[in-house]
């Protein structure tokens, strides 16, 4: 199975985002606002990975999954991320964003497309387990 050439090789850092609560932020923001809230996210997400020079992995809705070369521009990347949540915040004071994000630095050893499917998988559980400990179809 090869590996994506454009992803970093050697030890990478990978970046993972998800803002908390946004299904039921945009419920209360309604369909306008919500897709345009997160029209703002994604850009400002995508500006910081390539300032800071990652590579995306994955995006889906409100999660971002990001490779980087270097920690120190992974961690950089998450503290401007944070920063630009909190301008939106003082911007718009109805609504609260908090960002979560995670990082993991390791050798990389499999595709992008099997992070994706393990990612994809490990929420579907998740979900599953939430569901049910809360009687939820």
């Amino acid at each position: 199975m090869a590996l994506d050439p454009a992803l970093p090789e050697g030890t990478v850092t990978v970046l993972s985002t998800d803002l908390v609560g946004s299904t039921a932020l945009n419920q209360r923001l309604g369909d306008v606002a919500g897709t345009t809230l997160e029209r703002e996210l994604t850009e400002l997400a995508r500006a910081q990975v390539e300032k800071h020079r990652g590579v995306v992995i994955t995006q889906a809705g409100d999660r971002l999954m990001v490779a980087f070369q270097s920690a120190r521009r992974a961690v950089a990347c998450a503290q401007d991320s944070q920063r630009g949540v909190a301008r939106l915040n003082r911007s718009m004071p109805e609504v609260v964003l908090k960002l979560r994000v995670g990082l993991h630095t390791g050798h990389r050893s499999v595709p992008p497309s099997e992070i994706t499917r393990a990612s994809e998988l490990a929420r579907m559980v998740l979900r599953e387990n939430v569901a049910r400990l809360y009687g939820m179809p």
